[in-house]
């Protein structure tokens, strides 16, 4: 139901994309839009007051995604406020994929899982 209620939402930036699965939004950003994260934010926010849902901030992450192979050395933007910066994603309970863009963690959680 969440998916059909979400047709309407867009992004502001081209070249920022939207995924939308369950009941979550995932907003996609290439680091040469960075500074459109908080256009971005506020429209989602807009959005879902308008169609008298909520964005939960609490549950609200941002992943900064880092190629450890290249050798520049990459200051990280400043926090969006309310919005905890962390360095894995889950979705749907499944450690997906890391800042450092490996799968080492969902492949640890699995062996352990299955080691229970």
């Amino acid at each position: 139901m969440y998916v059909v209620n979400a047709e309407d939402l867009q992004v502001v930036t081209p070249g920022n994309s939207l995924m939308k699965c369950a009941d979550d939004t995932y907003l996609v950003m290439p680091a040469c839009n960075v500074d459109s994260r908080d256009i971005e934010v506020s429209n989602v926010s807009d959005w879902s007051r308008a169609d008298k849902l909520t964005l939960n901030q609490a549950k609200s992450v941002e992943v900064i995604f880092r190629d450890n192979r290249k050798r520049r050395c990459i200051h990280p933007p400043s926090p969006i406020q309310g919005i905890a910066r962390v360095t894995s994603l889950k979705l749907l309970g499944i450690t997906l994929i890391t800042d450092r863009l490996s799968v080492t963690a969902h492949v640890n959680d699995v062996v352990s899982s299955c080691a229970r």
